[in-house]
């Protein structure tokens, strides 16, 4: 039926993207259906509206909706996102979504590689351009890895090259074919250094618990924890998925940290394709998603941060608090006024706060915009309170007070303590039980 639709001579106005994205008006991933309104797609009517365009764009949407601001996958236990993913993202979205425009680094494109590229290196340039639209502020370098990343489509048959072949679409996205498999080009050193915060792997539907294809890929898995980068894998159905993910655990646990658990991807082809070898199996092209890295790439965050004092080795943190707000304590039941959501679960504030026009909400984005990259990675941020935590003692603060500066952010020196263990007379405390208490101490009235 679907194919019969695709010869049947009718126009194809669903194929007309929006090349442009109003910045006053934020796209919604919620699903197909969201993000087609909000980004002004024509109407998908009937399902093979539908099915054509999204066995396209799922390829390009699936990236965007993993690295978005915006993203559904939410934090667990909520969402599929780990602690360890939250800190992957973060650097990301430092770059794809800057604060300062005229940074240095920018010059450097990001980089998405796509390893085992077959379909997906075929795709028309102006697909893979709703990248640059949902992120205007980088540019970007596609990089498509494998034997069959290159096709000519006069000769009609995959062609191999020897050197790079680099295509530009635009000043904003260019295309890199490398025709041959990623592990040789890791050993030559062709794509290094890596950067975490700006580079990151996709393998769409890489069978890497296929036999006729683990041998390879369990040679090309070390060079993708080596570069400390987020690795992201698509499967055809559950089953494919699983089987994946089963062979990574098997070869590999040791060594990596999961960033997205498995689950259903959003942003997957919504047609249905039958395997000509086996016509019972049908399934659909990315249906399914998770993600992995290097183990301790970022390092962990204190467990005890709040209060409960830091196990033996655990570095010592430094609570820092900005001239914004003032604290009062509130009328007795009126505490879950200020209940609140963090990566912790959802905890409740003890004190209420007075100050900056009444925009607390405002104020938290703005600090962590300040502090996207190191967000749960050297630095917890709650309004106008900051702990920041370090191996070196030397480093502790000194990039905390930069960004502070930099922002004409000025601190209350009568409330900071410097190099702490334990943190029980602070205003904020992590209880055991699950609950985050922000209270006022006897030496904490403002």
């Amino acid at each position: 039926m679907y194919e019969y639709d695709l010869r049947s001579g009718r126009d194809f106005p669903e194929f007309d993207f929006p090349t442009n994205q109003d910045n006053d008006a934020v796209v919604n991933f919620l699903n197909w259906d969201t993000f087609f309104y909000t980004r002004q797609f024509y109407s998908m009517d009937t399902e093979f509206h539908l099915a054509a365009v999204t066995k396209m764009l799922s390829y390009p949407i699936t990236i965007a909706s993993v690295l978005h601001q915006y993203s559904p996958y939410s934090l667990k236990p909520k969402g599929p996102l780990t602690l360890e993913g939250l800190k992957s993202l973060a650097a990301l979205r430092y770059t794809l979504f800057p604060t300062d425009r005229t940074q240095p680094w920018q010059d450097r494109p990001m980089r998405f590689f796509v390893l085992g590229a077959r379909a997906e290196s075929q795709l028309p340039p102006h697909v893979w351009k709703q990248l640059a639209v949902l992120f205007p502020d980088a540019s970007f370098e596609i990089v498509f890895i494998g034997p069959e990343c290159n096709f000519d489509r006069n000769k009609r048959r995959y062609v191999s090259s020897q050197r790079r072949i680099v295509k530009r679409f635009d000043k904003q996205m260019s295309f890199t074919y490398c025709t041959d498999y990623f592990h040789v080009l890791n050993d030559a050193q062709d794509f290094m250094p890596y950067d975490p915060y700006m580079d990151c792997f996709f393998l769409f539907h890489p069978g890497l618990g296929a036999p006729e294809a683990m041998d390879q890929w369990e040679k090309t898995i070390p060079g993708l924890l080596e570069s400390k980068c987020p690795v992201f894998v698509t499967g055809f159905h559950q089953q494919d998925n699983l089987r994946d993910w089963n062979w990574l655990h098997s070869k590999f646990a040791n060594h990596l940290d999961v960033i997205l658990e498995p689950r259903e991807n959003i942003f997957g082809s919504t047609k249905w394709e039958i395997n000509d070898l086996d016509p019972a199996e049908v399934y659909q092209f990315n249906q399914q998603l998770f993600g992995f890295r290097a183990l301790g790439v970022w390092g962990r965050a204190p467990r005890n941060l709040f209060g409960l004092g830091f196990a033996g080795g655990q570095p010592p943190c430094t609570p820092v608090a900005l001239r914004g707000f003032i604290e009062y304590n509130p009328t007795l039941g009126e505490e879950w006024k200020t209940a609140f959501t963090t990566p912790f679960g959802q905890f409740q504030y003890n004190v209420l706060l007075l100050g900056l026009s009444g925009a607390p909400a405002t104020f938290q984005k703005f600090m962590y915009g300040i502090f996207a990259d190191m967000y749960f990675v050297t630095v917890v941020v709650y309004l106008d309170v900051i702990l920041i935590f370090s191996e070196s003692n030397e480093d502790h603060l000194r990039e905390g007070f930069r960004r502070l500066m930099n922002h004409g952010l000025i601190v209350n020196l009568e409330k900071c303590e410097f190099e702490k263990i334990s943190l029980d007379n602070w205003a904020i405390t992590l209880i055991a039980a699950g609950r985050l208490e922000c209270r006022m101490s006897n030496n904490r009235h403002s």
